[in-house]
C-alpha cells in the first residue's frame, strides 16, 4: 500500500505548535495531519507559513478558511493553499460555529481522497482542521484510456459481477484517484440500472486513465 513520510519542515513546525498547545493527529498513511486543533489557528505564531498572507478577521468564512490553510500551510506541505483547495460549502450550526468544506484539487482537478474542514467557533476562531490532504502529487494528467473505454470496462466488470451493464448516469470525470492509493490520473462515473429481479442500481466507478483498471467500485 502507497504511503508518504512527513518531512523534517512539517515536523519541525508541529514541534513549535505542540509546545504552543496545539494538539495534531497524523494521517498514518499520507504524512500530513488528520487533525489539528487548538486556540486561534490562524494567528501568527512560530510554527506560522512565514510567507502566509493576512486576511480580514471578519471577513467571509471562505476567506478566513483559507487564510487558515495558509497560516498551517508548513504543517501540511501546502504550497498554494488557494490553488489547491476549493469550498464546497459552509455549514451553520446550532451552537452558531460555521464549518466550512473543502475539496482539493490538482492542476484543477478534484483529487478523490482530498478533503478538508476548517471549523469557527461563535465568535469567529478557528479552533480545528481535520480531513485528509494528499501533499507532493506528482502524476500525469495523459489520459492513456479514453472516456469511452473506461465506460466500456466498467461496464464489463459490472456484468462480470452477474448485473446489468447499466447506462452512465454520471461522469466520466478526470479525477485524481488518492484513496489509501498513490495518486494518479482516472475516469469517475456512474452506472444505473434499474433491473426486474436484482432491484436498482447505482454503481459509482474509478477506472485507472493509465491502465484501465478499476481503481474502485460501490453500489451508492
Amino acid at each position: 500500500q502507497w504511503s508518504r513520510v512527513a518531512n523534517s519542515n512539517q515536523l519541525n513546525a508541529v514541534k513549535l505548535a505542540e509546545a504552543e498547545g496545539i494538539r495534531v493527529e497524523w494521517h498514518q498513511d499520507l504524512g500530513t495531519p488528520r487533525s489539528i486543533r487548538g486556540a486561534q489557528l490562524d494567528r501568527s505564531a512560530a510554527w506560522s507559513n512565514p510567507s502566509r498572507r493576512l486576511v480580514a478577521a471578519k471577513g467571509k468564512p471562505e476567506d478566513r478558511a483559507f487564510g487558515v490553510l495558509d497560516n498551517l500551510a508548513r504543517v501540511y506541505q501546502m504550497r498554494e493553499p488557494r490553488q489547491e483547495m476549493r469550498v464546497k460549502r459552509t455549514e451553520n450550526d446550532t451552537l452558531g460555529y460555521q464549518h466550512v468544506r473543502m475539496e482539493q484539487v490538482y492542476q484543477g482537478l478534484r483529487v478523490f481522497g482530498g478533503d478538508l474542514i476548517v471549523h469557527f467557533n461563535k465568535e469567529g476562531q478557528a479552533y480545528q482542521v481535520n480531513g485528509e490532504y494528499v501533499a507532493d502529487i506528482q502524476t500525469g494528467l495523459t489520459p492513456q484510456i479514453t472516456a469511452e473505454e473506461a465506460v466500456r470496462l466498467a461496464q464489463t466488470n459490472l456484468v462480470a459481477m452477474g448485473m446489468p451493464a447499466g447506462e452512465v448516469n454520471e461522469g466520466p470525470e478526470q479525477v485524481i484517484f488518492a484513496l489509501n492509493h498513490e495518486p494518479e490520473l482516472a475516469w469517475q462515473l456512474q452506472l444505473s440500472y434499474q433491473d426486474a429481479q436484482i432491484g436498482p442500481g447505482q454503481w459509482r466507478y474509478w477506472v485507472s486513465a493509465k491502465s484501465g483498471e478499476v481503481l474502485l467500485r460501490y453500489d451508492n
